[in-house]
């Protein structure tokens, strides 16, 4: 990658456009905008919505409506047609057409700007990034979002890091950037980790995750799996987990019946009675931790167990306090059955009739426990 060809300029606000395919939202690939279409009032008017709605910027309002805007931080752009859209930097740019508005329509006293303020607002310096190649505006990106300066969520940068992979890898294999058309190929991984500065591990894995919520998306379409991102994402982290839902980690998907299981355990069916029983990845009473844990100590996973689970809907974390218990039960059998071989071992002979007094008070602690255990047996 050669150098970033930079040039600042001073861009007028009503040139400034919104990016409709800010990562901060884009989820799939086929949500995507035609750049073509970006100054489109409709296309323009949605996206300001969604960064009003999902992606708070009244702090920044306040700030600016007290003090002006002060680039501090840059605002990258980019050339399309006669305006420019923003790469980075949409929330800003959203605070401050929403003070404008505003201030245009003056429905609370507040609204009305100040005539300086308003002069920090028409014209707005920015970084021109038109002469860089895509790939170069992904590397700033990258620097800023993926384990930088301001980290975007799992979901958004898994699906930039998928975005990203799929022009490379359908540069090799000359096919389209659908979830069918993925394999996952360590070298491009690699390249990807370089470009973002990350490590290959973790463009792995986001990648995996992303095309598993494709997989799950392409099923189940209606369903929140948005919302469900970091279970998708520890469920392929987990060996037993990856057992259970049949992942392979070439085509980075779920088997057909491991896809059900999951659909069925993480998103339920309302319509009948079905709830769902795994509702977070780590944290409740019913978590993916906790069903990894029951898949790791029920033998060949038990019918019961299945059908407490599948069937019966049972609670994940009762399942496993249960199962910690009877594991604690074989444990006391272990050590006693331990006990009893070490004992055998001993040669009873008159010598103990002569055992010292850190032996005894030894001999006395085991007779307590071995009556402690006894008590409780009993119970």
């Amino acid at each position: 990658m050669e150098l970033l060809r930079l040039q600042t300029l001073k861009v007028n606000i009503d040139d400034l456009l919104l990016d409709p395919n800010n990562p901060r939202f884009s989820k799939h690939h086929d949500e995507l905008a035609a750049e073509d279409d970006f100054e489109k009032e409709s296309i323009q008017a949605a996206t300001f919505e969604i960064m009003l709605r999902d992606h708070d910027v009244s702090e920044l309002e306040n700030s600016i409506r007290e003090k002006g805007f002060t680039p501090v931080d840059n605002i990258f752009i980019k050339e399309i047609g006669t305006k420019y859209v923003v790469v980075e930097g949409n929330r800003r740019i959203t605070a401050i057409k929403n003070l404008l508005k505003k201030h245009s329509e003056v429905k609370s006293k507040k609204d009305k700007l100040a005539d300086e303020i308003l002069g920090t607002l028409k014209e707005i310096t920015c970084v021109d990034l038109s002469k860089n190649t895509e790939e170069e505006v992904d590397f700033i990106l990258g620097l800023r979002h993926h384990g930088s300066i301001k980290q975007w969520g799992l979901l958004p940068a898994s699906f930039n890091i998928y975005k990203r992979y799929m022009i490379e890898y359908c540069k090799e294999n000359n096919c389209d950037s659908s979830r069918e058309s993925f394999q996952f190929k360590s070298n491009l991984s690699k390249k990807i980790a370089q470009l973002y500065s990350l490590s290959p591990q973790d463009v792995r894995e986001k990648l995996q995750t992303y095309v598993v919520y494709l997989q799950l998306k392409s099923l189940a379409p209606d369903s929140d799996l948005e919302n469900k991102f970091s279970i998708i994402g520890d469920s392929i982290k987990n060996k037993k987990t990856k057992e259970e839902f049949g992942f392979n980690s070439e085509s980075c998907s779920f088997s057909d019946d491991g896809a059900d299981k999951f659909l069925d355990l993480v998103i339920g069916d309302y319509s009948s009675g079905k709830n769902p029983v795994i509702l977070s990845a780590a944290a409740g009473d019913s978590n993916l931790r906790d069903f990894a844990y029951v898949l790791s100590e029920t033998t060949n996973y038990e019918d019961d167990v299945q059908t407490r689970i599948y069937e019966n809907r049972g609670n994940l974390a009762d399942i496993k306090a249960e199962l910690k218990t009877k594991k604690s039960e074989r444990s006391i059998s272990h050590s006693l059955e331990l006990i009893n071989e070490e004992l055998r071992k001993i040669s009873i002979t008159e010598k103990f009739k002569e055992l010292g007094e850190g032996d005894r008070e030894l001999l006395a602690k085991i007779q307590l426990h071995i009556n402690t255990i006894q008590t409780l047996a009993q119970h």
